[in-house]
């Protein structure tokens, strides 16, 4: 039997010729160009602003921003505070002791107070609108709370006579 010879097998996709990465030149610095030292001095060009900041047209007062609506923030959250103590005051602290309904009522009656006056300052957010309404709710919890007090306390006396 003749002997075979065998021959090397061919890869099945031929591969793509090896290129030799070629030297490249080293990077050049660009030249250097002096910068002149400072901007040259030059009149201001006219403006059709005012030098001293901004003025409003037709001498109309310029508006403060913020200054009225941070007030009237300021006081409907206290408005909101001194109605929420006031109907604390009315009901759990006002069935234990018989004199802070008294202390509830007026600090509903301040906080309906504050709200209007919030409102008038221009702040109409739906805190200033809670603080109302809960002021008026706790005006009408210690008026009740005051008028049974009185009830009770009259039939106590007079039956008591």
């Amino acid at each position: 039997m003749p002997q075979r010879q065998l021959q090397p097998r061919q890869p099945a996709y031929p591969q793509a010729p090896q290129q030799q990465p070629q030297p490249q030149a080293p990077y050049q610095a660009a030249p250097q160009r002096q910068m002149p030292q400072g901007y040259p001095q030059q009149a201001p060009a006219p403006s059709a602003y005012p030098a001293a900041g901004y003025q409003a047209p037709n001498n109309m007062p310029q508006a403060q921003v913020g200054a009225q609506d941070s007030s009237g923030q300021i006081m409907a959250i206290v408005a909101l505070v001194l109605s929420i103590l006031a109907i604390l005051f009315g009901t759990i602290l006002g069935t234990l002791l018989n004199i802070l309904p008294i202390f509830g009522l007026i600090m509903g009656v301040v906080g309906i107070v504050l709200s209007v006056i919030s409102k008038r300052r221009g702040f109409t957010g739906p805190l200033r609108m809670a603080a109302f309404v809960c002021s008026i709710i706790s005006v009408v919890i210690n008026a009740f709370v005051l008028l049974f007090f009185f009830v009770v306390m009259t039939m106590y006396t007079v039956a008591g006579s």
